[in-house]
């Protein structure tokens, strides 16, 4: 019972911090539009699976090949899996819109929605540290070291990075 409770607040907690972003954001998006995932503007993570995050590790932890094509590996597995499930995210995202729009408010449909939203958040926290570990098993010592130093504490701001 105290799991429920736990998940629950925590995906009510998600869902008022992303519509509290939302809504002081002018655009709605960190691409200068309405957001609707598909957007390749910094902070939205789409600028890693391009790339871009590989080619910054090649350059400043000086990646050999083997371990580009081993990183590589990893983030295609792991983007396949997570396909799905952002691509569930949105549709709970939209329908959680219109469940906090309806006339009269349903509380348990709002919350049936805010509990699977926070089971899919959790899947995708998994997803990301196993993919994490899995890349840090790929570095050399030194590398790791370096990679560690690079990293922000928790709570610090990371410059162009989420929000």
């Amino acid at each position: 019972m105290k799991k429920r409770i736990l998940i629950v607040t925590l995906s009510l907690l998600t869902l008022l911090g992303s519509a509290l972003y939302v809504a002081a954001s002018p655009s709605g998006g960190p691409c200068g539009g309405p957001c609707d995932g598909r957007c390749d503007a910094p902070g939205t993570g789409k600028e890693r699976a391009g790339g871009h995050f590989l080619e910054r590790m090649t350059k400043i932890l000086d990646l050999t090949e083997a371990q580009q094509a081993s990183i590589k590996k990893v983030q295609a597995a792991e983007q396949e899996k997570t396909a799905a499930l952002h691509e569930k995210k949105r549709e709970i995202r939209q329908q959680l819109r219109q469940a906090e729009g309806a006339k009269p408010f349903d509380e348990n449909a709002v919350r049936v929605l805010a509990e699977q939203s926070g089971a899919i958040e959790t899947e995708l926290t998994i997803v990301r540290a196993r993919r994490h570990s899995q890349i840090d098993a790929l570095l050399t010592p030194e590398q790791r070291n370096l990679a560690a130093k690079l990293r922000p504490e928790p709570g610090e701001k990371r410059k162009g990075g989420r929000r």
